[in-house]
């Protein structure tokens, strides 16, 4: 792979006195695509074009700063055939560009910021920040083009942005944060996904997040006053945490608890009553009961442990960063063959021979990242009578 790294590339003094069309270019090529580049953590000063490409595939665009365009900062023009100038496999991320396109032209393909020709695929935009002159439009996909266009937003600040085949699928960001409100979802504008989906794209799409607005003071309690769609509930726990419950339109149900101390959880069960829980406990939390010797609750509802372990339920734990915690996970009905089975980074699986069995469920000693799996490990021997005493 090629790389250029950290290098300032200067067009002109100003806008108005640039001497160099580009800074960064590629020719039509019918032999094989200019391709494995990564250009980070480079500045681009007034530019006619900062880069040009007429054929690229397999490239990474990062970290990089554009001050001052005429045209386009990025133009992926793959205008010819397909065999001299397909473009695929490209991602541009964590850019800022600034005062792009002062030329002010009245074609879109050379006066938006990033340009996608037609014969361009597979192309991800992840956390790019553009401030366009003139009203241009910060991307722009040629007419023509046959992929189809997934956007992730944030009001109007375009998070994430990919051009990938009919049917092609993307992840979701995980969920976002905002005072006064609870992140419940990311909408289509027909369905809301869970953070961290996976979805299948068909048709150009766009996902906003959807929020839980919660207002001080609205009740006439004194206590606070939700306003929530018709598929979700929201309730305050005896110990002031408080759970908010979405179902899907396809049966899932997620569950997501915030505690007064920071702690959170989201569980989510899906159609077929699977679940799979996600626990974050902050630095206070860990170091508290590290301190009084006892294991720190999950704020979680309780799982349902399973003799099989492809349908148990999985509880991971995020801790802070290098540390260890004793965790007590709540299960219902627990029996003393009810144990935690680690999923190890290779795909196997070992039963953690520690496992406590608590008048509450399971307590386990689990280190930052872990995930386990909550198993009924208990023998059924058949030939012994159910009144014997061993059973």
């Amino acid at each position: 792979m090629t790389k250029i790294q950290n290098v300032v590339f200067n067009g002109g003094n100003t806008l108005d006195t640039i001497g160099r069309e580009m800074a960064i270019t590629s020719t039509y090529s019918t032999a094989s695509p200019i391709g494995y580049l990564e250009i980070s953590g480079c500045t681009f000063n007034n530019f006619m074009y900062s880069m040009y490409f007429n054929r690229l595939s397999n490239a990474v665009i990062e970290n990089c700063q554009f001050n001052g365009t005429k045209y386009n900062a990025i133009n992926i023009a793959a205008d010819g055939t397909a065999e001299n100038s397909g473009s695929d496999n490209i991602v541009i991320s964590n850019n800022v560009f600034q005062n792009i396109s002062a030329a002010n032209c009245e074609y879109d393909e050379y006066s938006s910021g990033i340009r996608l020709g037609v014969n361009t695929s597979n192309i991800t935009l992840l956390n790019n920040t553009i401030g366009m002159l003139n009203n241009k439009l910060p991307i722009y996909v040629d007419k023509g083009n046959t992929q189809v266009v997934a956007t992730v937003k944030n009001g109007d600040t375009v998070l994430e942005q990919y051009l990938l085949a009919a049917n092609g699928t993307i992840t979701l960001p995980a969920a976002l944060e905002k005072d006064d409100s609870t992140f419940y979802g990311w909408s289509d504008g027909t369905n809301t996904y869970n953070a961290g989906s996976e979805v299948t794209i068909t048709k150009d799409t766009t996902f906003n997040p959807q929020w839980l607005v919660i207002s001080d003071g609205g009740s006439s309690n004194g206590g606070n006053t939700t306003t929530e769609p018709d598929n979700t509930e929201t309730v305050t726990n005896p110990d002031g945490s408080t759970t908010t419950t979405v179902t899907g339109e396809d049966g899932t149900k997620t569950e997501t608890t915030k505690t007064e101390d920071g702690a959170t959880s989201v569980v989510t069960t899906d159609k077929d009553g699977k679940v799979e829980a996600e626990v974050k406990l902050p630095a206070a939390v860990v170091n508290e009961a590290a301190e009084a010797g006892e294991a720190v609750a999950l704020p979680m509802s309780e799982v349902t442990a399973t003799t099989d372990s492809e349908t148990a339920p999985t509880v991971t734990v995020d801790l802070p960063t290098d540390t260890t915690a004793m965790v007590e996970i709540p299960v219902a009905d627990v029996t003393a063959g009810t144990v935690a089975v680690r999923m190890l980074p290779d795909g196997t699986e070992e039963i953690i021979k520690t496992t406590l069995t608590t008048e509450n469920g399971v307590a386990v000693t689990l280190s930052d990242g872990d995930t386990v799996k909550i198993v009924d490990n208990s023998k059924d021997f058949a030939d012994v009578p159910a009144t014997h005493w061993g059973r």
